[in-house]
């Protein structure tokens, strides 16, 4: 039988081990744009050339507008170029907002999830108990055992096998780190 005190003692000592040091933060967050293909030069290119095709599409249906009003061209000419017009602008848009939103949402909830993982023991000691049971199965989807007076998980449990391999082999040298994120895609979870 194990005293709940020590117990709780050795989950949070876990806790501790399985935080993200803050002095590796950038690292992990490097190999995640790397995982993810945001390179920030080509991003930004990306979304400056559908910008000017953006802004080109705008004038041209101005264009249209006024040569529609000065009496230039017809009705269902100006209908049918106005609808071309409008269809490849939406288009255009939602290309525009797909690759930059979804790219920065990733990127922005990695931000996140590596701060919660930096203070994993400040944030256990804070949450009630509803907080620590949803807490714990959102890290621990599988069982979590206390065996020989420590934690772990089930064996089958890759994500944190290789989180942890990925943390000791960056503590353990630091001028690894290019080494190390150049094949974190083959271990880390989609």
């Amino acid at each position: 039988m194990v005293s709940a005190p020590l117990a709780n003692q050795r989950f949070e000592e876990w806790l501790d081990e399985l935080s993200i040091k803050q002095e590796y933060r950038e690292t992990y967050l490097q190999s995640v744009e790397r995982i993810l293909g945001m390179d920030k030069s080509e991003r930004r290119k990306e979304v400056a050339r559908l910008n000017s095709s953006i802004e080109k599409l705008k004038d041209s249906l101005l264009q249209t507008d006024k040569m529609f009003v000065e009496g230039k061209i017809k009705v269902d000419s100006y209908e049918r170029l106005k609808e071309s017009y409008e269809k490849e602008l939406m288009i255009l848009e939602v290309r525009k907002a797909e690759f930059a939103d979804t790219n920065e949402d990733v990127l922005s909830q990695m931000q996140f999830a590596f701060r919660v993982m930096e203070n994993l023991k400040r944030l256990w000691l804070k949450l009630d108990l509803e907080g620590k049971q949803i807490f714990l199965s959102s890290i621990f989807p599988e069982k979590l055992l206390f065996e020989k007076e420590q934690y772990r998980t089930p064996d089958g449990n890759s994500v944190i096998s290789a989180f942890f391999q990925i943390t000791n082999e960056l503590q353990t040298d630091k001028t690894k780190k290019a080494a190390i994120s150049d094949d974190l895609s083959c271990r880390a979870h989609p």
